[in-house]
């Protein structure tokens, strides 16, 4: 995934937001892997809804 989406899913709260230590920026990965896990529930969810109608359902979480 690209460091635009990324940053536009934290903000959305589909991420996690890292910690700052020192300069830089870092995520825990369980968070991650948590958050991951949360958007395939969701995915597929939104996958289901969307079979059989042309619509890509990762347009569809995103929005």
């Amino acid at each position: 995934m690209g460091e635009a989406t990324f940053d536009r899913m934290v903000q959305e709260g589909l991420m996690p937001k890292g910690k700052r230590v020192f300069r830089r920026v870092i995520w825990d990965r369980r968070d991650l892997a948590d958050a991951m896990a949360a958007l395939d529930r969701k995915w597929g969810q939104t996958a289901a809804r969307a079979a059989g109608t042309g619509i890509n359902p990762w347009d569809e979480l995103l929005k």
